[in-house]
């Protein structure tokens, strides 16, 4: 998802869906999970938000429908 060729491709060639859970939602899912290696950090709250700064913007970017709490949402672009 980082890099833009695989952005590209996704938007391009691809029905994408982008499942959205806030920051402090997947904390409450993960916090127990000890298999999750980007979390293993003293504030993994705190990493979980700034990945969703970084990859937020790039998801929605990629991709035609995201998926958010309360219902399906069509992207335009």
């Amino acid at each position: 998802m980082l890099r833009p060729a695989n952005r590209q491709h996704l938007k391009q060639r691809t029905q994408a869906v982008y499942l959205h859970s806030a920051p402090e939602e997947v904390f409450r899912r993960l916090r127990h999970d000890r298999n999750r290696p980007l979390l293993q950090v003293p504030d993994p709250l705190a990493r979980l938000r700034e990945l969703y700064a970084l990859r937020d913007p790039l998801y929605r970017e990629s991709v035609r429908f995201w998926w958010k709490p309360g219902g399906l949402r069509w992207l335009l672009w």
